[in-house]
């Protein structure tokens, strides 16, 4: 996927549009060779966009990083950034790709477990997500008298990220599981 840089120093498709998920930011970081300590990944509405760090210290005043963005009416406006962990988004699990894996999907953050439905629409917090997609197998190649190497990262639990959600919907869908647990 080819991408653009800005004048703002932020890392775009070449479309201009952010990125679907983390993992293919990352994958354009790997491409373009950057360095992670000079780079970041950060939220935008929409997505995800990589950005150069900047050396200045976040201000004591504002417990949010904000950022300025252009509104419909042609105004700079200031919008705070939310860290992925305070979002919400609706995904969908893969199927099980042998007898072997787990039927539900089964993510777990400091002790308290999350257990979803693969291929059903599910409502998860950002933090869940996130430990999704950094959960992963690697593949390794052994070739006779050659030392093996990682031949490829295999997700473990692959999804798609269909869109945001907000913090009210995640409540009401997780009511209504509960609801029909008891049932």
């Amino acid at each position: 996927m080819p991408e653009s840089k800005d004048q703002e120093q932020t890392i775009k498709t070449a479309a201009g549009t952010p990125f679907k998920t983390i993992k293919s930011a990352s994958f354009t970081m790997a491409q373009k060779s950057l360095d992670v300590r000079e780079w970041q990944i950060i939220p935008v509405p929409g997505g995800f966009a990589i950005e150069r760090k900047t050396d200045l210290p976040p201000s004591a005043s504002s417990p949010k990083p904000a950022r300025e963005r252009i509104d419909s009416s042609g105004e700079a406006k200031e919008v705070p950034v939310e860290h992925m962990s305070s979002r919400f988004f609706v995904v969908n699990f893969g199927a099980q790709r042998d007898k072997n894996e787990p039927v539900d999907v089964v993510l777990s953050l400091n002790g308290a477990p999350l257990v979803m439905k693969r291929q059903v629409e599910v409502i998860i917090p950002g933090s869940y997500l996130e430990i999704a997609q950094h959960a992963h197998i690697l593949h390794f190649e052994q070739l006779p008298n050659k030392p093996r190497k990682v031949d490829a990262h295999i997700d473990v639990y692959p999804c798609t990220i269909l869109r945001e959600a907000s913090e009210a919907e995640y409540k009401a869908f997780r009511k209504s599981n509960a609801e029909k647990r008891q049932d």
